[in-house]
């Protein structure tokens, strides 16, 4: 707390004395509390990355390697790649370009020796009529050929019905004449039962 106080620039506090009051600070004690340990914890955070540093600048100095390339791998390097060497990307590019041209030639050459063993010719019937000999062409063939579909659907739909006919015995008349009014049961008109 008295960290943050100097920080802040705020004076220590004194005893109270009845007979002088005290100026308070603008903020409140747990606001100031707060502040420090946020302080404190960027502190600590600050050290330890300090610690880090030192710790690997330790480790650093006991490292005094450095790789000498042999001159005669950068001989050889100069005559197979010509002391440049093209990018990774780009290499990367031109082998995919490579294997797929590989596997599209080793697919074609595969479906051309299975296209040898096939021996199936396709044969058409030579009884049929063609499209241009129809009489009217192919849409009035077309409507010729579902009227002719219909009638006979008519036809089955027909002799169903007779033949569901047959089983029926009790075929009621509908068709009866009408009773006039006042007419009743027993065929009188206008007579009261008594």
């Amino acid at each position: 707390m008295r960290s943050l106080n100097k920080k802040l620039g705020i004076a220590s506090p004194k005893k109270k004395n009845s007979a002088l009051e005290e100026k308070s600070p603008d903020k409140s004690y747990h606001l100031l509390l707060y502040e420090e340990g946020m302080l404190s914890l960027e502190e600590t955070a600050r050290w330890r990355l300090e610690g880090q540093s030192v710790l690997s600048g330790l480790e650093m100095q006991h490292c005094t390697f450095s790789p000498r390339i042999n001159t005669n791998s950068r001989h050889i390097m100069r005559e197979v790649g010509g002391g440049r060497e093209e990018p990774l990307h780009l290499r990367y590019v031109a082998e995919q370009d490579a294997s797929r041209l590989r596997r599209q030639q080793l697919t074609d050459q595969t479906q051309r020796e299975a296209c040898k063993e096939l021996t199936l010719k396709p044969r058409t019937n030579g009884a049929g009529r063609s499209a241009r000999e129809l009489k009217g062409g192919i849409v009035e063939d077309m409507a010729r050929r579902e009227d002719q579909r219909l009638e006979r659907q008519q036809k089955r739909a027909a002799e169903e019905e007779r033949l569901n006919r047959q089983d029926e015995t009790f075929t009621p008349n509908l068709h009866k004449p009408r009773v006039p009014d006042g007419a009743h049961w027993n065929g009188e008109i206008g007579r009261a039962h008594v």
